[in-house]
């Protein structure tokens, strides 16, 4: 599967303009939470991944998989 999906990569280049675009960009959310996790103590990171779970399980048809964001 995973050759599959490697053939149908595509690389992209960016212009001036849109490296300018985004370096003055916000930092995206994804990264702010990970630095957020990985600020905790191990306990709390334990306690919030038990959390989340009894929360995800909670929600109908949601699968607790972790995945990468914005994954399809």
């Amino acid at each position: 599967m995973l050759e599959y999906l490697y053939e149908e990569m595509t690389e992209l280049s960016l212009t001036a303009s849109g490296r300018r675009v985004l370096r003055d960009a916000p930092e995206p959310i994804q990264a702010k939470l990970i630095r957020a996790i990985n600020a905790l103590g191990k306990d709390d990171q334990q306690a919030l991944d038990r959390l989340l779970k009894l929360m995800l399980g909670g929600v109908s048809g949601l699968d607790p998989t972790p995945s990468l964001f914005f994954e399809d």
